[in-house]
């Protein structure tokens, strides 16, 4: 359709709850073949055929839905891709890395790592009727899985045979993902495990534009697959320089740590409204960008006025120079005072609505899934109590412990 029309239509009677008729948008049924000529050149046409991968050739004229034949191939007991394929990206998704890897490349020359342990859960997840509950907790009850991340000797450098957890950054849509619910008040918080809008798991492209959308920017940042290829293997997780100064000084992070999200709940500071929080954005960037020009302005001014001063016979101009950078350094000072983030008087005369007790450990819990030690506990509380106010030393213990190792990797 014109303009993406029935997207459109289709999205929204999904949010309105109504049932969307997948079948009438997707399938397309075959038709028969017609005859080919007239008179004494007719021919009979020619039915639409498909062959599957490894398999006879198919008449689709057969079926009114061309699906259903694809669907009983991919389930046959005797098809040799699709249950090693499922469950080798299934084990890839806990452990880092596919039994073959990449995940996605089941070929004879990428012979798997360990053929039997495939072999046993393909077979397993066959018998079972393809039952993903049960390959998940297969796995997850598994020796293997419940190994320990410190190395001995005889497993310091292994990478491939999984004898030892090896940690991991997260990959890039986690990353995302992790951050936004770590700095999220407690209703968005929750509403993320059944909503996934505004989540990058939910986003389906290859990033557009990413120096314009923070999102797309961010996955850019820590290696999203650009799906350039057939093959996931473009996909990094490596650390790099970028991905620090990223969680430590980006704006879209400082703004959620800052803005309206868990610090504001917990300083008892009312969050401004999705709208809202969109235009002070908008409103910061472009304060950002005038401050950045007005100082630029103010460096060439001042070069000017040095190179004017030099002759007594520029003295009027040299007097028009000190009023235009006078002029522009006071621009300048209000630009960076509208930059500069506010401290809410409630929050510095009342404290926080939360006991810190309570404060901090919802901080650990919301990035790092565990309770802080009594000594971590000690040091945060130290910190809030040498802070401007209490507001502020929750907000930069919540941005250390997004920047702590033990945040981005998984272990």
């Amino acid at each position: 359709t014109r303009g993406g029309e029935l997207r459109r239509e289709l999205i929204k009677r999904q949010r309105k709850g109504e049932v969307v008729p997948f079948p009438e948008v997707y399938v397309a049924s075959p038709k028969k073949a017609r005859q080919r000529g007239k008179g004494k050149r007719a021919r009979p046409g020619r039915n639409r055929t498909a062959k599957l991968l490894g398999a006879e050739v198919v008449d689709l004229g057969e079926y009114r839905d061309p699906r259903v034949v694809l669907m009983d191939w991919l389930r046959r007991p005797d098809n040799p891709y699709f249950a090693k394929a499922f469950v080798n990206r299934v084990w890839a998704s806990y452990f880092g890395r596919g039994i073959v890897e990449p995940a996605d490349d089941l070929n004879l020359a990428n012979p798997p790592s360990n053929g039997p342990l495939l072999d046993y859960l393909a077979e397993g997840f066959i018998e079972h009727d393809y039952d993903m509950k049960w390959l998940h907790r297969t796995i997850l009850l598994s020796d293997t899985y419940q190994r320990d991340w410190r190395p001995n000797e005889t497993n310091l450098h292994d990478q491939r045979h999984f004898s030892r957890a090896i940690p991991r950054r997260l990959e890039a849509e986690q990353v995302f993902d992790a951050v936004l619910a770590a700095t999220a008040n407690t209703a968005r918080n929750r509403s993320m495990k059944r909503d996934l809008q505004g989540r990058a798991i939910a986003v389906p492209g290859p990033p557009r534009n990413a120096r314009r959308d923070p999102l797309n920017y961010s996955l850019t940042v820590f290696g999203r697959s650009t799906r350039e290829s057939n093959c996931d293997c473009d996909r990094s997780s490596d650390p790099n320089l970028l991905q620090v100064v990223y969680l430590q000084n980006d704006t879209a992070v400082l703004t959620r740590i800052r803005n309206g999200g868990w610090v504001a709940e917990v300083a008892g500071r009312p969050a401004p409204s999705q709208a809202n929080a969109k235009a002070k954005a908008k409103a910061m960037q472009a304060a950002k960008r005038r401050a950045q020009n007005l100082q630029k302005r103010l460096t060439q001014l001042q070069k000017q006025l040095r190179a004017v001063r030099r002759s007594p016979a520029k003295r009027k101009q040299a007097a028009r120079l000190q009023r235009q950078v006078t002029e522009t350094r006071k621009a300048l000072a209000k630009v960076e005072k509208q930059i500069r983030p506010k401290q809410s008087k409630t929050a510095a005369k009342s404290g926080l609505k939360w006991s810190l007790s309570r404060a901090i450990e919802d901080a650990y819990l919301r990035t790092l899934s565990r309770p802080p030690t009594r000594e971590e506990a000690a040091i945060a509380t130290e910190f809030i109590g040498e802070s401007k106010t209490p507001a502020e030393g929750i907000e930069g213990l919540l941005w250390a412990l997004i920047n702590t190792k033990e945040f981005i990797v998984n272990h």
